[in-house]
């Protein structure tokens, strides 16, 4: 039966029960709710309708008058259409606190691409699988095109805290709850849900609060606390944001692995870098013998002739060693010595017009060069690079040649690798 007026919940009983039961609860509410007793903002408000509420139960002809009123209420509530409940559009289940959410699949490939909407009334639950479907779809195939690149950021991080909220339509969807379940008899919830709408400041507010309003005037006070099936986890979003960097970042440390200075098919340059064979001594021994009295510069011929080809190809070589270094050039096929020049640490030595031919490139480190000023007192260390052959190609319109450039230091993904050599094998004529 209904409670028009609320009188049989001010006083916490249900209807039909016998009078003695009625003044035994007016007695213990009008004990704990009394002004004098209970300092409370509402106590008194509270008081008046207890004691109205047992001013009418108490008598027999007001109290068959006003269960007679809430029977024939009970018949027009009867006739009035049940409100449904919002369900959710993915598992279909019905959810007391719904919402509606866009999330974003980013799916690009070179310069084209789409960035589609996954959208429809939500529960918690199942938001949730929708986000990671959402975050994992953008993640790995959003940064394949250049439309993704800028899109990817931009909806994978509406994605990681849990989608879209249009305005206002979470209120309306609440709302809507709030009567359903006020329409099936479910009081406390229902007041609830209207809370939380006063709580959203939208567009339904004030119909919450009016509504709020009439349940206290008809001796509704108890409130009911929501839990929030929507609180945003930090550590889940931070999940979203790492899986949603996994390709870029993957990427990048592919490129910085597998890139690098490497050998060139073209015929127009042929680039070659090295692990260094040699770290000079902190404390070099001291020359037992006289040494060079006029150090040659950077770059200075020490033995051989400067080449004069016409058509040449080129040599570089720099050096980023604790040490100067003297680079050989030799004939391949015989073994002769064509050019040494020397290359000072910290420096870079280009060596231009060089025959067609085949060539080993010979380098030592040392510290202190030798009376003749064209060798080391001792050695360091020696090395010698794998043999390179030259060939000048003709074309229509140009003559294409080639260049050499080693590095005299540690190259991450370099792709020549020199191997050691003997002191003797480096001073031969």
């Amino acid at each position: 039966m209904a409670d028009i007026r609320g009188y049989y919940a001010a006083l916490g009983v249900e209807p039909g029960v016998p009078r003695a039961e009625i003044a035994r609860a007016y007695r213990q509410q009008a004990k704990e709710w009394h002004p004098d007793k209970n300092s409370a903002p509402d106590a008194s408000a509270k008081f008046k309708i207890i004691s109205e509420a047992y001013s009418v139960l108490r008598d027999e002809s007001k109290r068959a008058a006003y269960d007679a009123a809430c029977a024939a209420a009970d018949e027009e509530i009867q006739k009035k259409v049940v409100v449904e409940a919002v369900s959710c559009s993915r598992c279909k289940k019905v959810t007391a606190q719904p919402r509606y959410l866009i999330f974003w699949n980013v799916v690009a490939i070179l310069y084209g691409g789409r960035a589609s909407p996954v959208q429809g009334v939500f529960c918690a639950a199942c938001a949730r699988i929708a986000g990671w479907k959402a975050t994992l779809v953008t993640s790995l195939f959003g940064w394949l095109g250049i439309l993704g690149i800028a899109w990817t950021p931009w909806f994978g991080f509406r994605n990681a805290f849990g989608g879209q909220k249009p305005p206002d339509i979470e209120s309306r969807l609440v709302w809507r709850n709030a009567m359903a379940f006020f329409s099936q008899g479910n009081v406390p919830l229902a007041a609830a849900l209207a809370q939380r709408v006063i709580d959203l400041k939208g567009m339904y507010a004030q119909e919450a609060r009016e509504f709020t309003d009439h349940l206290k005037s008809h001796g509704y006070t108890k409130n009911q606390t929501l839990r929030d099936p929507w609180k945003v986890h930090p550590a889940e979003v931070a999940a979203r944001l790492v899986l949603m960097l996994i390709v870029p970042v993957g990427f990048v440390v592919w490129i910085s692995k597998s890139s690098g200075p490497s050998v060139s098919p073209g015929p127009d340059t042929l680039l070659s870098t090295s692990p260094p064979i040699y770290a000079a001594a902190d404390k070099p021994s001291a020359p037992s013998v006289p040494g060079c009295t006029s150090p040659p510069p950077n770059g200075a011929i020490l033995s051989g002739d400067q080449p004069t080809a016409v058509q040449g190809h080129s040599l570089e070589v720099m050096n980023s060693g604790a040490a100067p270094a003297i680079v050989k050039v030799r004939n391949a096929e015989t073994g002769l010595l064509l050019i040494s020049f020397f290359v000072a640490k910290s420096a870079s030595v280009k060596i231009s017009s060089l025959q067609d031919g085949s060539y080993r490139i010979q380098y030592a480190f040392g510290q202190d060069l030798a009376e003749d000023c064209q060798n080391f007192q001792s050695i360091g260390g020696a090395g010698e690079f794998p043999l390179e052959t030259l060939a000048t190609q003709y074309e229509t319109d140009k003559v294409v040649t080639q260049r050499l450039s080693y590095t005299l230091y540690t190259v991450v993904g370099g792709n020549v690798h020199p191997t050691s050599i003997s002191t003797g094998s480096f001073n031969a004529p």
